[in-house]
């Protein structure tokens, strides 16, 4: 074997690198995107058989790859087509690479070409999770009320579906009210038992009523009981 050259060993080296990590060998466009390579750079070198004998030596296996079976004309149509940044209509992208609308719905009606777009859609769908995941915790950061109700349903903390303990307790709650409603004729007495409820229902608590302290009552000396007194105590300090 003669010696890898710089692209060579950078393309082994990333290749490695991905398949330990992901259990599988990158597509091209990927390493296109990763090394800055345009693809037939990465096709050149990733098959030469320096590449293929460094590969078989480190135990890694090349498939055949869809990508490899498709033409230029159609990786290109299939890039125009997965484009997000391009908001032009398909009809327009195609006509600048000079395909017919026809000519590229048959092609998405074979089985390689229609199975590279799914490959190709799902590993945008994978890197857009890290541009919603950065947006949200934007508007997070402003405290948006929504997103942060999103976030906590994303990470699980909250899922905005009561229990089915809470449900249990709210309804056990509303059957006693109706008993209470059934038994107690005045409307606020019944009124305020429904706002306890509420509160409860709702997690929180109840302040217990202080006691009514009695007031001393001071014998009114303009009283009967009062004058009863008076003249108790004025024949007992006489008769001394």
């Amino acid at each position: 074997m003669k010696p890898p050259t710089k692209n060579e060993l950078r393309l082994v080296s990333y290749i490695e690198e991905h398949w330990h990590r992901h259990k599988a060998f990158p597509a091209y466009h990927i390493i296109g995107k990763v090394l800055g390579w345009e693809h037939d750079v990465v096709k050149f070198t990733a098959e030469t058989d320096t590449v293929a004998t460094m590969l078989r030596n480190r135990g890694i296996e090349k498939p055949e790859r869809i990508e490899n079976k498709l033409t230029p004309e159609q990786v290109a149509a299939a890039n125009a087509y997965l484009n997000i940044v391009d908001n032009r209509p398909i009809q327009m992208k195609l006509a600048d690479l000079g395909i017919s609308s026809a000519k590229f719905s048959g092609w998405m009606k074979g089985k390689t070409f229609r199975a590279y777009i799914t490959e190709r859609a799902e590993e945008l769908f994978e890197d857009g999770m890290a541009i919603a995941h950065r947006e949200l915790l934007g508007k997070v950061s402003k405290g948006d009320i929504s997103a942060i109700r999103l976030f906590y349903e994303v990470s699980g903390r909250y899922s905005g579906v009561q229990s089915i303990e809470i449900q249990n307790v709210q309804l056990l709650m509303s059957r006693l009210l109706e008993a209470i409603q059934m038994e107690v004729t005045d409307q606020e007495t019944v009124a305020r038992i429904g706002e306890r409820f509420r509160i409860l229902a709702a997690g929180g608590s109840l302040a217990m009523p202080k006691p009514a302290i009695a007031a001393a009552v001071v014998p009114n000396e303009a009283s009967p009981v009062g004058a009863f007194k008076e003249r108790m105590s004025a024949k007992i300090v006489g008769s001394i």
